[in-house]
């Protein structure tokens, strides 16, 4: 019986996936998204090895967007373990050159308070 549990997990995330695609499809997400990866000529996976080769450092968060009609992927890296700093490398999509270094605001709620 253990056999069919595998199986029965698979068909759930395939029909869970399915809605998702669907949804996403109906809210004009979809043409977007293949806008988006169109573009790319570059994976995400390939922007957060470059940033962090770049750096030095260790990707936290990633994310591709649409700039201007150029793809941009944006990694948030932190460096260094006593005083560690957050960094944010943007990476052309189309290349994989990057494009700046600069250090991330850690300031989470915007209201110049630095917290």
């Amino acid at each position: 019986m253990a056999a069919k549990r595998p199986v029965f997990a698979f068909v759930i995330v395939l029909a869970i996936a399915s809605v998702g695609l669907s949804a996403l499809s109906a809210s004009g997400g979809g043409k977007k998204w293949k806008k988006i990866l169109d573009g790319a000529k570059i994976s995400l996976v390939e922007a957060i090895q470059k940033a962090e080769q770049e750096t030095g450092g260790r990707a936290i968060e990633a994310e591709i967007e649409m700039v201007g009609g150029k793809v941009i992927m944006e990694v948030v890296v932190v460096k260094g373990k006593t005083n560690p700093q957050l960094l944010e490398v943007e990476v052309n999509g189309e290349t994989g050159d990057i494009i700046k270094i600069e250090e991330e605001d850690d300031d989470d709620d915007d209201d110049d308070d630095d917290d």
